[in-house]
């Protein structure tokens, strides 16, 4: 039976460094481990449970025959991993490729705790593969092809990988490509590896991209306009790997994020992670791709979700050990990892006890921001929000800009602070005005800003017009060392509008981004606390407001992610708590 997938591109030796930390002109000893991307993607297959074979070459000297037996021994298929034979001086005369292309591949790496790598290539043998190696009967009876880019850059390997690539898409295999570029493969530039890889993402259904790389493989900096970069050329999934920040997948209309799981394990070397990763899109998404008739467009969130957690728990775990090949984990070993994760988290989320009255009331924010009165004197209603809120030690009261300055008298010497309604309810105001309005709070003595985004701009796609209006705000509110929370009123919003949103609002420097006004079809739901979490990670704080009426509900939040709770109903819910403590 043919294997399910091909893996073509280079295998080499990696000489990676004992020290970590240091650059590579400082480091003393190495340690050699088999590597290179194609390669560890297609061992990690095996282990993952899929069948695989590799497509490359490899030089007749230790080091070749040591890989080749790596492979084998790995269970990979090696019937087409061919050893390029040494001439004698009179058969190189007449011969192209130079003796030192003959040689398998080697390449010197340093490894930073933090994922940076310092690369030194001595490029051989894999670079001679040649179109005659690539026929029809290889690809008969497989499901996938998967490559990168390295290939592509030097012939005459780069011509025997395109026609791979070509005869594969015609003969309808699902294809993945996972680009990388090494600076130090002189003399290739930026320029010329952005070329190649974006010749790579017309040809694939799966593409992931590391965040390290992604300015020379997309061509830009900014995350949206790299995502629209790689669609345009017809990639139909697009991964973006993100390190400690995680990863997130799209297809263009839905964006789906998971958190890295470095906090779980003790990272020893990150060397072949990106690759367990992508082996791992690949044995899960298959499947899917053959269910949807030979496309990955018709995947929901839902799955593209749970192959992205599953391939973050593949990536962590290489990390677990040094190098890439050995470090790979079975597909038992994944399983086994997810589920005791899965119940330390479980456990880790049951309460032991209920928080302290102290706890809770320092995440909650006391509301009123009703147009109108709940009793005939205004100033008695005002005056009652400031006297819970000193009653119960709230982290804040938040009120409409025109209350701002009776708050802060009521609340002088307390500590509570005041935050003001920006942009409220419906955040079509200009920026120019919302500006207005944040400076004039500030003045009144606003020590808090909840400023509700545009989200009409948001849901047409101008994210210039989003990040320029959120930066302006928080600028404005930092000089004046005011928090600034940025309201998404999820409600109106589809997940990816909510994921591009929190990431605007991430790296803008927000200090909260926070669910709802309060005022739209629906509030806070869990779900909804749990995907800005897992997007803005931990530097950003998480505000879940909107129909927050009791503590299960409050507490719901708090668990999902949330550490400030904006509600109304402040008082029935501290009374709630201290209910239940007293009668436990």
């Amino acid at each position: 039976m043919a294997p399910e997938v091909i893996c073509i591109g280079e295998l080499l030796v990696d000489f990676v460094a004992t020290e970590p930390n240091v650059a590579l002109t400082h480091v003393t000893t190495f340690t050699a481990a088999p590597g290179g991307a194609p390669a560890n993607v297609a061992v990690a297959i095996r282990r993952l449970g899929r069948t695989c074979v590799f497509v490359g070459k490899v030089g007749d000297d230790v080091f070749g025959i040591k890989l080749r037996e790596t492979l084998h021994q790995a269970h990979v298929d090696t019937s087409h991993l061919a050893i390029v034979k040494q001439q004698t001086d009179k058969e190189a005369q007449d011969d192209a490729i130079e003796r030192s292309s003959r040689q398998t591949t080697i390449v010197f790496g340093s490894v930073w705790e933090d994922g940076h790598k310092e690369l030194c290539f001595y490029r051989g043998a894999d670079r001679c593969l040649e179109p005659n190696d690539i026929s029809a009967a290889l690809l008969r009876g497989a499901k996938c092809l998967h490559y990168g880019s390295i290939t592509l850059l030097e012939e005459p390997a780069a011509s025997a990988q395109r026609k791979a690539m070509k005869m594969a898409r015609d003969m309808r295999l699902m294809m993945t490509f996972d680009p990388n570029y090494r600076p130090t493969l002189s003399p290739k530039n930026e320029e010329t590896a952005h070329r190649v890889i974006m010749e790579g993402f017309r040809y694939c259904h799966l593409a992931k991209v590391s965040q390290e790389e992604w300015r020379v493989a997309t061509g830009h900096e900014d995350l949206q306009a790299g995502i629209q970069a790689v669609m345009k050329e017809g990639v139909e999934l697009l991964v973006v790997s993100r390190g400690e920040n995680g990863a997130l997948a799209t297809n263009g209309e839905f964006i789906v994020t998971s958190p890295a799981l470095i906090r779980d394990i003790k990272v020893v070397e990150t060397t072949g992670a990106g690759d367990g990763f992508m082996a791992a899109m690949i044995t899960r998404l298959l499947p899917e791709f053959e269910k949807h008739g030979g496309s990955l467009k018709g995947i929901d969130e839902s799955t593209v979700q749970a192959a992205l957690d599953y391939a973050n728990a593949v990536g962590g775990l290489t990390c677990t050990k040094a190098g890439a090949i050995p470090a790979l984990p079975t597909a038992s070993e994944v399983e086994h990892f997810l589920s005791t994760t899965s119940n330390a988290i479980q456990k880790k989320e049951i309460r032991s006890s209920l928080p302290s009255a102290q706890e809770l009331a320092q995440m909650l924010d006391h509301t009123f921001l009703k147009p109108y009165c709940r009793v005939r004197d205004h100033d008695a209603d005002i005056e009652r929000l400031c006297q819970e809120a000193r009653q119960f030690g709230f982290a804040m009261v938040a009120v409409n800009p025109a209350q701002v300055e009776r708050c802060v008298k009521l609340l002088a010497g307390t500590g509570i602070r005041v935050g003001a309604a920006v942009g409220f309810p419906l955040g079509q105001t200009t920026s120019a005005v919302k500006a207005f309005e944040t400076r004039d709070a500030i003045q009144r003595g606003a020590t808090e800003i909840d400023m509700v985004l545009n989200i009409r701009e948001l849901q047409q796609g101008n994210m210039d017009v989003v990040k320029s209006e959120v930066e302006t705000l928080v600028q404005i509110c930092h000089d004046s060392n005011v928090i600034c929370k940025v309201i998404l009123e999820t409600c109106y919003l589809t997940d990816g509008q909510k994921v591009k949103a929190c990431e605007v609002c991430r790296d803008a420097g927000v200090d909260f981004v926070k669910s709802s006004t309060g005022l739209g079809t629906a509030g806070a739901t869990v779900e909804d606390i749990l995907l800005m979490r897992r997007t803005v990670g931990d530097s950003v704080g998480v505000k879940a407001s909107g129909g927050i009426r009791d503590l299960e509900c409050a507490l719901a939040m708090i668990d999902a992610g949330a550490n400030r709770i904006g509600t109304s109903c402040g008082v029935s819910i501290m009374q709630e708590l201290l209910r239940q403590q007293a009668n436990p």
